[in-house]
């Protein structure tokens, strides 16, 4: 069964840091491609509920990039999904290239800054 899903975004607080790395990532010429995406839906959202992602780099290893999502409902966190995605560096050309240095150090500080529970 096929569904639509209408999203109202109030506030996005995308912290200067990561705002930078997706335009250097622009500026460099270099893309990025979803390789591999699992979702795991624990819950359903209501029309209404407000709620909560959270998203984090969780590795970097060569040409890849794995993240993890998370959703919550506000009101009581109550877990609604759980996702994991590979996404893979791609050159100029678009074949699949190693992370650049100054991006994979920068990777390393989102890996070292984890939010506290």
């Amino acid at each position: 069964m096929l569904g639509l899903l209408k999203i109202e975004v109030h506030e996005l607080n995308l912290g200067s840091p990561r705002r930078g790395f997706i335009l250097n990532v622009a500026r460099a010429g270099d893309s990025l491609a979803l390789s591999k995406l699992s979702l795991k839906i624990l819950r359903p959202l209501r029309s209404g509920d407000k709620f909560a992602v959270k998203a984090r780099i969780s590795n970097s290893l060569g040409d890849r990039l794995y993240f993890e999502y998370f959703i919550f409902k506000m009101a009581n966190e109550e877990p609604i999904l759980e996702a994991k995605a590979t996404v893979v560096w791609l050159d100029k050309n678009y074949h699949p290239a190693r992370i650049h240095p100054e991006f994979r150090s920068t990777f390393v500080q989102f890996l070292r800054c984890e939010e506290p529970n």
